[in-house]
């Protein structure tokens, strides 16, 4: 029976360091969301969710409607993101997980569906890809692996997800990519906004 796949997009408003970074534009009307969403959008999927919590869901809804077409949103546990991507799950009747954070907009998708691929013709229930840059990987789990592992996960693999997966003593089938970090391009400051502004820029003057 083929699995029914969904992008799950990540997103809070609520961040201690650099708060409602989601939103920061990188140019123009053009924020951070928006250019996760376009290039998640790119991965051949059943579901596209942004998920979040009921403190950021009026705030995030402007933009996600821009995309209602292909996205939707979810408001979750406020603080339990694990169980908020379980419930999702359930919700949309999804079987694999490919999760993405909002804070990264520089995501590559071209990576993302190779891994979907690869992951879906094996018996692998969690695939690790960290290729490239931080901040351009997905991460790929089976729903039933997550529920498995939910039991067993500290409240802090509870808030980041899966930490639960990669950590976790019970035999769940991982499939392991690895390979050295570059030059990061996940949000966490205004500085390193400033830094993602630059490269989206230099891409964009070379995709015109």
């Amino acid at each position: 029976m083929d699995k029914r796949v969904g992008v799950f997009l990540q997103a809070r408003m609520g961040s201690t360091r650099f708060p409602g970074k989601v939103l920061a534009p990188l140019k123009d009307d053009w924020n951070i969301l928006d250019e996760a969403m376009h290039r998640l959008a790119s991965i051949e999927t059943d579901v596209y969710a942004v998920l979040t919590d009921e403190a950021s869901l009026e705030a995030l809804i402007p933009t996600v409607k821009r995309w209602e077409s292909i996205w939707s949103i979810y408001a979750g546990h406020p603080t339990d993101v694990m169980k908020r991507f379980i419930d999702a799950a359930h919700t949309y009747h999804v079987d694999v997980i490919v999760r993405a954070c909002g804070d990264n907009p520089l995501v590559d998708y071209e990576v993302g569906q190779w891994a979907l691929d690869i992951h879906l013709a094996s018996t692998g229930q969690a695939t690790h890809l960290i290729g490239g840059d931080l901040g351009t990987a997905v991460e790929i789990v089976n729903t039933d692996a997550l529920i498995a592992a939910y039991e067993k996960a500290s409240p802090r693999d509870r808030e980041h997800v899966m930490p639960a997966i990669w950590g976790s003593s019970m035999p769940i089938n991982i499939l392991n990519v690895d390979p050295i970090y570059g030059q990061s391009v996940t949000i966490d400051t205004p500085e390193d906004l400033e830094r993602v502004r630059r490269i989206y820029d230099k891409s964009q003057a070379t995709l015109d």
